[in-house]
């Protein structure tokens, strides 16, 4: 067979006399696949894809097939494919009850995310596309779901209209404008719909998944995803009245009263969907990620989702209704919270009422009752509030004894603010003797890197530096070279652990040399007494330059003033 591999023919064979009963001689499909180059893959693919297309649903192993199949079809372009085989050769590959065979085919159909005219190829066969919308809500295997979901959000996004789009909105009207994949999100989501064979695990699953896409959809085009295309369909479903299209059915369809699961999976929803369509904060750089409101914000507000979420987490344990349930949807509550303190802190802070209702809920949480630990959620939320707010808060939180939220909470928020700082040395006199107490001790790796992070970061603050130098704890901490951990000894559990904590205890070195050496007058007796020895250890890296150690010189050479 002129042009291909010297296994083609016997392929052949052994495809085209391929029954129920024979066994796939998989070696032979996978020489011949690792045989192909560009130009036996052209002269290949008429010959085998129509006998792949006719072996894969008759053996119980078709991954090889499979990855045969996409390795012949690879530099095929979508439009191409078509010119190959034909929708109702491509349909059958998606609804096979095989989670390689179904991946195979929406593989084929991801082509058609490369350009817009690749997408116009696919939105003309809507049972293709109906397809795609359909495996990524109620395909039993999760990979087939998420890469259903993926081709599905690429090709609203390499179609979108409009100033920041290139394409020519023909997926949008497929998904949009045909009634029957309109209505398949409703079908497959809604409790409203007694007709379909689900179980409710299969029901709230496919709810889960349409709600991890609507915030990537409404974030492409809102005004697509949040207006009614086919009110028959909307009121059937969601209620008379409804205007707000899959958006609305979205946000309403879940019985929360009923599964608090689902109930936590739709307040991180709310979480992701706060950033959709956001407005910048005057003043700041696109990077800060700092907006004054956001077409999310506003729509959960008007629909008083970001009020009952917020009071989840505000409304004290005891006068909570279901005070277990409540345990659980409190810690996303914060999670909501702490997300939208950290990227709307003007609109936090001019919500009537809204920030002394949760500095109060926190110090609730915040250090917790005696012998549990940490309430995570809240030291996270905590860390995303403004530092001269917090102070009350954060003064409660221990040093001692170490618990590495704790301490990770501690290194965010002191370096942030001086007088927050100081406040919490006063209240903590032995603080620089307790972190380097808690970075030396190996065995509690959390707590020591922490602590060490904790110390970088003050190192990178002026006042943090100076009171660093002036340590003369931390500073002898800090030059002494680390000791390896023997592993020959039975302990190479705490070998890398110990290498990772010498690398940060190194970086917060580098970090203090750096603030010497560019620091003005005030640091002239501090070069004096630290300089030589400081610069030593820099330039011997993690273990020293006496040690052999790795990293060494890694630092460069400090060019100390005054000397």
């Amino acid at each position: 067979m002129a042009g291909m591999p010297d296994t083609a023919k016997s392929l052949q064979t052994h495809l085209e006399g391929f029954t129920n009963a024979t066994d796939l001689d998989v070696k032979l499909v996978d020489t011949f696949r690792l045989q192909l180059n560009e130009e036996s893959r052209k002269a290949a693919l008429p010959i085998f894809l129509p006998l792949l297309t006719k072996t894969l649903p008759l053996t119980s192993s078709p991954q090889p097939l499979c990855a045969l199949l996409i390795s012949l079809l690879e530099p095929i372009r979508f439009s191409e494919l078509l010119t190959l085989t034909t929708p109702a050769e491509i349909l059958p590959t998606l609804t096979f009850p095989n989670a390689h065979i179904q991946l195979m085919g929406l593989r084929l159909l991801q082509k058609s995310t490369a350009s817009p005219s690749e997408a116009r190829s696919l939105a003309s066969h809507p049972e293709l596309v109906a397809s795609i919308v359909n495996l990524s809500l109620v395909a039993s295997n999760t990979e087939v779901a998420d890469f259903a979901a993926r081709t599905l959000l690429e090709l609203l996004s390499i179609d979108k209209v409009g100033p920041s789009g290139v394409g020519e909105g023909l997926i949008w009207r497929r998904v949009f404008s045909d009634k029957d994949i309109y209505q398949s999100f409703f079908d497959n989501c809604s409790w409203r719909n007694k007709s379909a064979s689900m179980s409710r695990a299969e029901k709230t699953l496919a709810q889960a998944r349409l709600l991890s896409m609507i915030p990537k959809m409404a974030g492409l085009n809102w005004e697509v995803v949040s207006r009614s295309h086919f009110p028959q369909v909307e009121a059937r479903f969601e209620g008379e009245g409804t205007l707000d299209g899959l958006l609305g059915f979205a946000t309403a369809m879940v019985e929360m009263e009923f599964d608090v699961l689902m109930y936590m999976t739709v307040i991180e929803f709310y979480s992701e969907f706060l950033l959709v369509g956001p407005t910048a904060e005057r003043g700041t750089a696109p990077g800060d990620k700092i907006y004054s409101t956001s077409k999310g914000l506003e729509y959960l507000i008007a629909n008083n989702r970001h009020q009952s979420t917020i009071a989840l987490y505000t409304t004290p344990p005891g006068e909570q209704s279901d005070q277990f349930t409540a345990s659980f949807l409190t810690s996303r509550s914060a999670s909501y919270i702490a997300n939208y303190a950290k990227h709307f802190p003007t609109h936090l802070r001019e919500s009537k009422d809204l920030l002394p209702k949760i500095l109060k809920a926190l110090s609730t949480y915040i250090p917790g009752p005696t012998g549990q630990g940490p309430h995570s959620r809240s030291l996270h939320l905590l860390a995303s509030l403004p530092p001269s707010q917090v102070l009350p808060i954060v003064l409660e939180i221990p040093l001692a004894p170490p618990h590495p939220d704790y301490l990770k909470t501690l290194a965010t928020i002191l370096p942030a603010d001086e007088k927050l700082y100081r406040e919490y040395l006063r209240k903590n006199p032995s603080f620089y003797k307790k972190l380097v107490e808690y970075s030396s001790v190996i065995a509690l790796k959390e707590n020591a890197q922490a602590s060490l992070r904790m110390l970088k970061g003050l190192a990178g603050t002026g006042f943090g530096l100076r009171d660093i130098i002036g340590s003369t704890i931390v500073m002898e901490f800090l030059v002494t070279v680390p000791q390896r951990v023997n592993i020959a000894a039975g302990r190479g559990g705490d070998e890398g652990s110990a290498f990772g904590i010498a690398v940060s205890r190194w970086e917060v070195m580098d970090v203090v040399a750096k603030g010497m050496a560019g620091g003005g007058t005030e640091f002239d007796n501090a070069r004096r007494v630290w300089g030589k020895v400081v610069n030593e250890r820099v330039q011997g890296g993690v273990y020293g330059a006496g040690a052999g150690g790795l990293f060494n010189g890694a630092g460069g050479k400090i060019a100390w003033e005054g000397m």
